[in-house]
């Protein structure tokens, strides 16, 4: 069970920005390949990335889920079979 979650970005929004809701979300969850699934598509609501030179809108958000789940599986390396279905 988590029982504390801080999760930030760069490089998704005019500033670095701390993710309230998915930090949140995460509290008092068990990992789970469902609470994953979930707190990916509620990260993706609180950030707004824009195409530059550096990637695009698509590239920046699939980047940021794939940093969020190499972090899980770091984290929690048991895991990592359901956390590799999630990358694809």
């Amino acid at each position: 069970t988590i029982t504390h979650a801080a999760i930030t970005a760069g490089g998704v929004g005019p500033i670095p920005t701390y993710l309230f809701k998915s930090s949140s979300f995460l509290i008092n969850k068990k990992i789970t390949e469902e609470t994953i699934s979930e707190v990916l598509q509620i990260i993706q609501t609180e950030i707004s990335p824009i195409s530059d030179a550096r990637g695009t809108e698509a590239y920046k958000r699939l980047l940021l889920n794939q940093l969020v789940l190499g972090h899980f599986m770091v984290m929690f390396p048991g895991r990592t079979e359901w956390i590799n279905r999630l990358i694809d």
